[in-house]
């Protein structure tokens, strides 16, 4: 505590933390939203932005993540949704079983490492993108689907994803039971346009935050 309470100032990556901090240490703090690495390759070329016919899942596959909601989700769409699932992690052998369980072999992919180029390829050739850990710090995959103009699945618990997520209006914030969350991959994949136009305000929303590194430096610095 001492070491906080002689600090120019408290700052914390987002809301989430600081709450977090105020909540377990009593110690007030300002959120301070930086960019994802990938901030400049999404915005890049973004005309030639598509949707496609699959929800892109990245994240690393252990249990917080929380990936098997959306193969839950997928066995009772009715429609055939398609996903895309990347990361690496504890919980990837369960994913796969889960896949084959439900018989969802010909609508899941699973990888385990996409190149830097292949994973913007996705961002940018999905119809949207889920991601809903539990009680989440921050959440880059959030920023990097608006940026990427996509709209973003994610739910009430998820933590900082909620920062940035307007539900309705950049993508959906629902309870992590499969059944809601079907009924929104089924709506996305039914209403194109609602896609799009969610997409569309996810990135302008994201530029209402100003962030950048220079901005972070600034304040860091001043």
């Amino acid at each position: 505590n001492n070491v906080f309470n002689s600090a120019l100032q408290n700052l914390t990556i987002s809301k989430t933390v600081s709450n977090r901090l105020k909540h377990y240490n009593h110690i007030e703090s300002t959120p301070l939203y930086h960019p994802p690495a990938f901030a400049e390759s999404l915005l890049s070329n973004a005309e030639s932005n598509t949707l496609g016919d699959f929800i892109f899942a990245p994240s690393r596959f252990e249990p917080l993540k929380r990936q098997h909601l959306l193969l839950d989700a997928l066995k009772l769409t009715k429609h055939p949704v398609k996903a895309v699932l990347c990361g690496q992690g504890s919980q990837e052998n369960h994913l796969r079983q889960l896949t084959s369980l439900y018989k969802l072999q010909d609508r899941v992919i699973i990888h385990n490492q996409l190149s830097q180029t292949e994973l913007i390829s996705h961002y940018k050739n999905a119809l949207a993108v889920f991601f809903a850990p539990y009680d989440e710090d921050y959440g880059y995959v959030t920023l990097e689907a608006m940026l990427a103009k996509k709209a973003v699945l994610t739910c009430c618990d998820s933590g900082g994803t909620n920062e940035f997520v307007a539900h309705d209006h950049t993508g959906f914030i629902e309870p992590p039971d499969p059944r809601l969350i079907a009924e929104r991959l089924d709506q996305l994949y039914l209403d194109r346009q609602v896609a799009r136009t969610m997409g569309l305000n996810g990135a302008q929303h994201y530029q209402s935050f100003q962030m950048s590194w220079n901005n972070v430096i600034d304040h860091l610095l001043g």
